[in-house]
């Protein structure tokens, strides 16, 4: 009896301990082959940067008739096409998301980097489509040896198919006020974010479209006439927008416009494929393991 209470209790700080790495959920539509890290920005570093990356000889992109083999990243969480803006616009205001180039913007905030923690990642080579990733980002730069909880940081996807369609995908990012829900907010330190797709050039303003809170339901689907649709999560009062866990897919139509849809583990039925414990994670749960087991073996006898 005195062994199997032993294993038992082993079984269950084991288990809790793989649930550290697991804490998090990806969205249904994830790239886990996130490629290599940018290292090419404008201003030496992903605070505040830009850079072009070309895409493969094999592959193209379509969007709003016009075919692009390279785009412009900026670190802000926006695809630029067909240039570069004159700075990186760290501030996300609608006014300039309107009257700039094409962009895509998988979420437009001031993002700043977290050394040794912090990447924004492209991957070139899959077959039929270019995937970005930023990891573990934060919304604003700590003071002096001040660091950011972990679960401040955002991470979120954006794919780019050889059809046109888009894919936006997202592990964590959201405004939420902690006071009220007890859970983090990705954007602490900035006004507000946008995402969306517009065509810019001074494009008529549809308004802004509460994308993550349809997204969250079973069945999300909105087509839109405008080739500009996005929404504004605003963080000066925190309302709430939680997209983790949910993917947003942009499928470009023949007249115009997208048919925009959703996949969201929880609103529709599938199961999110928790984020892999890590070999650290796991070296450090067989140490405490190894410790707790010799301590309590040592113990019963």
């Amino acid at each position: 009896m005195k062994l199997m209470r032993r294993n038992f209790g082993l079984f269950v700080l084991f288990f809790g301990l793989l649930q550290v790495g697991a804490a998090s959920f990806l969205p249904p539509i994830w790239t886990s082959d996130v490629g290599a890290p940018i290292t090419s920005w404008s201003s030496g570093n992903f605070n505040s940067g830009l850079a072009t990356v070309n895409f493969s000889s094999d592959f193209s992109f379509s969007l709003f008739g016009q075919s692009y083999n390279s785009v412009t990243v900026s670190s802000d969480g926006s695809l630029y096409f067909g240039g570069a803006p004159g700075n990186p616009q760290p501030q996300a205001i609608v006014t300039q998301l309107l009257q700039g180039l094409p962009r895509i913007a998988a979420a437009w905030y001031d993002i700043n980097a977290i050394d040794g923690v912090s990447s924004i990642m492209a991957n070139t080579s899959l077959p039929g489509e270019v995937v970005f990733t930023w990891q573990d980002v934060a919304s604003y730069t700590p003071a002096a040896g001040q660091s950011v909880a972990a679960s401040d940081l955002a991470t979120f996807q954006v794919t780019l198919e050889s059809d046109g369609d888009v894919i936006l995908g997202y592990e964590a990012l959201n405004s939420l006020d902690p006071a009220e829900t007890g859970e983090a907010n990705s954007l602490l330190g900035s006004q507000q974010a946008i995402l969306g797709i517009t065509d810019g050039y001074g494009a008529t303003d549809p308004g802004s479209t509460d994308l993550s809170k349809m997204a969250a339901s079973s069945g999300f689907s909105d087509l839109t006439s405008s080739d500009t649709i996005y929404q504004v999560i605003d963080n000066n009062a925190p309302d709430n927008s939680d997209l983790a866990g949910i993917d947003l897919i942009f499928a470009p139509q023949a007249d115009g416009g997208w048919l925009v849809t959703s996949e969201d583990g929880a609103a529709n039925g599938v199961s999110p494929t928790p984020e892999p414990t890590t070999q650290a994670e796991l070296a450090l749960a067989s140490l405490v393991l190894l410790g707790w087991w010799y301590k309590r073996s040592r113990v019963i006898r």
